[in-house]
């Protein structure tokens, strides 16, 4: 848990990750590319890597910025749950299954 941000760069449609949860259990900020949704926690990811150092570099460089999108992380880890994904996931496939 001492990661300034999380940068993650998936392809189109991709979950969330394993290291998000994880970044939202420590508070750390996101900048990722999926669900517009998770702006909630962080920013999403722009198609330019010039577009995405420049939001890299205004989360680590304001430090009033770092903390609310942490805060907010925080919130977001109560909201999230492995085990709760998992078994909705495992659900989907039971669904799927059946047909």
């Amino acid at each position: 848990c001492s990661a300034d941000v999380l940068v993650a760069r998936h392809g189109y449609n991709v979950g969330f990750t394993f290291a998000a949860f994880d970044a939202l259990g420590c508070g750390t900020p996101i900048v990722i590319n999926i669900m517009l949704v998770f702006e909630k926690y962080g920013t999403t990811i722009p198609d330019s890597p010039k577009d995405l150092a420049e939001i890299v570099i205004k989360i680590l460089n304001n430090k009033h910025l770092r903390n609310r999108l942490s805060k907010k992380s925080l919130m977001g880890a109560k909201r999230f749950s492995l085990s709760k994904e998992a078994k909705e996931t495992y659900q989907v496939y039971e669904e799927v299954l059946k047909r």
